[in-house]
């Protein structure tokens, strides 16, 4: 208990300065059109001295470019460097930067913060899926797995979300039968506070445990656990975020 102790506390001395984006919704028109424009290439960004790649969803380089007289950069990329979620909506071609009042967001589209370890990994597609005790094949949108003796995370998400969602699970790592893992989740408040609102242990083959968590209001949340056992191994899955009205 002492040791989640100052887990939490190094959660709230971690969080140290916030840098804001406005909420942006950058809507499409009627439809698309496809033109050929001559842009120039090998732009370099630096943020605070140090050189930054932007990078696509799934971790490859995105050129910057500039286009007559305009230097254009790739708004997922920027949106992630300034810790603020962004979403896409194929059927309006609307790029939704920032928290949309109600809309439910998965975890996976928000910057991770400082990380406990480095045993705690946000999965998504084929990596996201895991097999149960039972046998089953779970494939989830999003999963935090963890299997380090102590791992997690924190999400800066100033004031603007009310709910936290997810399933947790603990499953077979090697030839372990016995695994049991803890799982937190942490409030740090404006006034730099700590609150504990979540703290449970699944064994193996135990149910999925469903988690729904009252947010508001939140500066920031710490999400972290650690294996009861040799090798135990814990998986909160198909998490979201449920934006203020």
């Amino acid at each position: 208990m002492k040791q989640k102790g100052k887990l939490a506390a190094a959660f709230a001395a971690g969080i140290v300065a916030t840098l804001m984006v406005s909420m942006l919704v950058i809507p499409g028109f009627a439809a698309t059109v496809a033109n050929t424009i001559t842009v120039y290439t090998g732009i370099t960004i630096t943020v605070d001295g140090e050189e930054f790649i932007p990078t696509d969803v799934n971790g490859d380089k995105v050129e910057p470019m500039l286009y007559q007289g305009t230097t254009y950069l790739p708004v997922r990329a920027v949106s992630n460097l300034f810790g603020t979620p962004i979403d896409w909506d194929n059927d309006t071609k609307t790029v939704m930067i920032g928290a949309q009042p109600g809309q439910e967001m998965p975890l996976n589209l928000f910057p991770m913060g400082e990380t406990y370890t480095d045993g705690l990994f946000m999965l998504t597609g084929e990596a996201a899926k895991f097999t149960n005790a039972a046998g089953e094949e779970r494939t989830p949108f999003n999963r935090l797995d963890g299997s380090e003796e102590w791992c997690g995370a924190y999400y800066q998400l100033d004031g603007k979300y009310t709910t936290l969602k997810g399933i947790f699970e603990s499953y077979p790592f090697g030839d372990n039968m016995d695994s049991r893992f803890e799982l937190c989740v942490d409030v740090i408040h404006p006034d730099g506070s700590v609150e504990n609102i979540f703290d449970e242990i699944v064994h193996l083959g135990d149910p999925a445990m469903d988690v729904e968590l009252d947010i508001t209001g939140a500066y920031a949340i710490a999400i972290y656990g650690y294996g009861l056992d040799d090798n135990g191994n814990g998986a909160f899955y198909d998490i979201s975020l449920t934006a203020a009205e």
